[in-house]
């Protein structure tokens, strides 16, 4: 977060308010009238819009001043609680499949059917972003033969042949300077990886050749869909009273 090159711009994403949201247009001339502000461009992948400014706070204030339009036709539409109601369906069914392979359902409903005690929750834990603990934010920069990376990331090898793919050149020159802090898990390739075919070689050049630092806030990485799995379970375990002791003589996890 705190890498600053010579010559830098800085640049905000302008994303789906929904998961899943198309970028059908967008209309940055009010964007223009903010000081500061560089340029506009659409993502490849149609889920939002790259903003470049001459700081952070002018790249902030020009994606506020963007208006777009989406396609949510293909959107994920539901409310929470929707999909609150949707895993406790799943997590009412019996199970499909055994997490241990060496299990035997059947059984297992029939021993908790005959225990003294059979005792039940359910746990639902929604999806988590990562932002509050990992900034989406990195740094690229030109090198005399391709690129250098400054970013957070967890897995290096990973980013240099994703960058390398979508800039169109050798991940021999692409340069990853990990930083120890301040950094999120891997941006480059998150960022990256949502297409599948290469940028146009003229915005491969332009990205080549500008020294850019990707600024993320929590308020707008939440709504990026880089998250969590939402996670619901319903485990059951059976007992049954022996000697004034309890003894677990059974335990079901939920299908989930």
């Amino acid at each position: 977060m705190d890498v600053r090159v010579p010559g830098m711009v800085y640049a905000v994403v302008l994303r789906s308010p929904r998961f899943g949201g198309k970028l059908t247009s967008f209309d940055a001339a009010g964007a223009a009238n903010v000081p500061g502000f560089i340029d506009a461009k659409a993502l490849l992948t149609g889920t939002g819009v790259a903003v470049y400014a001459k700081n952070t706070w002018a790249a902030i204030q020009s994606r506020e001043a963007i208006s777009a339009a989406w396609d949510f036709s293909n959107a994920e539409n539901r409310s929470t609680d929707a999909l609150i109601a949707y895993h406790r369906e799943l997590v009412a069914i019996d199970p499909r499949f055994p997490a241990n392979k060496a299990a035997d359902l059947p059984a297992t409903k029939a021993r908790l059917s005959d225990a003294d005690t059979v005792v039940e929750a359910e746990y639902s834990i929604p999806m988590l972003a990562h932002a509050p603990m990992e900034p989406l934010n990195c740094v690229i920069e030109p090198t005399e033969k391709g690129v250098r990376i400054h970013d957070g990331c967890q897995s290096p090898g990973a980013v240099k042949p994703t960058v390398a793919y979508v800039l169109g050149i050798d991940a021999e020159n692409v340069e990853i300077k990990t930083v120890y802090a301040g950094g999120p898990s891997d941006v480059a390739p998150a960022l990256c990886r949502t297409t599948r075919r290469k940028p146009p070689s003229s915005l491969r050049r332009s990205v080549a050749s500008r020294r850019s630092k990707l600024c993320g806030r929590a308020k707008t990485t939440f709504a990026a869909d880089f998250i969590g799995q939402w996670l619901c379970i319903r485990p059951r375990s059976g007992s049954r009273t022996e000697k004034l002791s309890l003894r677990i003589i059974e335990w079901q996890p939920s299908p989930l």
